[in-house]
């Protein structure tokens, strides 16, 4: 039986998961809209879109570090069944090495994006070439799409 401070723990994971993976869905909206307007005002009209992959690459990060967060939520990640090679023992040590190692993995790694992206904002706010957007907020979906995605099902 699970404790309810784990349930609202994890209804509240979720709930930030689910903000994200609506930003995420946004960001892909605008990342396709920014490519077809691209793609129309460069071979239709003779006139690209400016800073029109400037745009494309910083929701692509946004989009695909918020969606792996929802690809965790929904279990839908890819995995490998060691049942064929391993007996169930064997098979639940596994299981609780992986999962452990993930979650190290998961601080570790979202620790260091963490570093990266406020690397971006100190001592300068660094910014795009053309459109001089800032860097910084799509580099913050790094560390927080990972650390919520693998938080996320405990």
């Amino acid at each position: 039986m699970q404790s309810s401070l784990l349930i609202s723990i994890r209804k509240g994971l979720h709930s930030v998961i689910m903000v994200f993976t609506w930003i995420g869905a946004a960001a892909l909206i605008i990342l396709v809209l920014t490519t077809f307007a691209n793609v129309v005002g460069r071979y239709l009209l003779r006139m690209p879109l400016t800073g029109a992959v400037e745009i494309s690459q910083l929701f692509l990060v946004v989009t695909v570090f918020f969606g792996v967060a929802y690809t965790e939520v929904r279990k839908q990640h890819v995995t490998f069944d060691e049942s064929l090679f391993t007996s169930r023992d064997v098979q639940g040590r596994y299981d609780r090495h992986h999962v452990f190692s993930g979650w190290v993995y998961a601080l570790v790694m979202s620790w260091q994006e963490t570093l990266l992206a406020i690397s971006y904002m100190l001592p300068s706010l660094r910014v795009t070439d053309v459109l001089k957007i800032p860097i910084a907020p799509a580099m913050l979906s790094l560390p927080l799409g990972r650390f919520f995605g693998e938080w996320s099902f405990c």
